[in-house]
């Protein structure tokens, strides 16, 4: 009798944070000093999520971000791109967020540059990639950080993909390339 009250109280217990995110795809298209950044997120929604919270260090140009239905209200405050997604009980719910920018291309020599996106998360994150498409004219640092996946060539581009099936709260996934 004990251990059916101990298995309802922990099935009836709230989830340990309001939503997860199922699936977080990044994908990475680099071109003259500037990246076009493509983020199809899968949220699990446990309850009412009004904004989801995506924090940034550089500036965004030619921001959208849109779901199945058309685009997304959203704002920018500060380092934070505010989503406002709207969520009530337990749901699946996927949207995109686009967007440019210059800030992940570093000089490190003349003539030589290293790309270094650094992402981290306040909820686990589960089937995380990156796919990036590397331009014929941009060199690769050796070796490449983490070790990818897979890589190829696509007509004249090389193409860099790591996948990882969980991604703890908190837990940085830094690349360098």
């Amino acid at each position: 009798m004990f251990l059916y009250i101990l298995m309802a109280a922990l099935l009836l217990q709230p989830a340990a944070y309001p939503y997860e995110i199922s699936e977080y795809a990044v994908t990475i298209n680099i071109s003259e000093g500037k990246v076009h950044e493509r983020i199809d997120i899968t949220l699990e929604n446990y309850g009412y999520l009004e904004i989801f919270e995506y924090s940034f260090l550089y500036s965004l140009e030619n921001l959208q971000v849109y779901d199945s239905r058309g685009e997304i209200f959203h704002e920018i405050r500060n380092d934070l791109l505010l989503c406002h997604v709207n969520l009530v009980g337990n749901q699946e719910y996927r949207f995109t967020i686009e967007f440019d920018t210059s800030g992940y291309i570093s000089p490190v020599k003349e003539g030589k540059w290293v790309f270094s996106p650094i992402f981290q998360f306040s909820v686990p994150v589960q089937n995380f990639s990156i796919e990036i498409t590397v331009p014929a004219d941009m060199a690769v640092v050796s070796p490449i950080y983490p070790t990818p996946t897979s890589f190829y060539s696509y007509r004249e581009s090389l193409v860099v993909k790591w996948k990882k099936e969980t991604l703890e709260e908190g837990e940085e996934f830094l690349v360098l390339l």
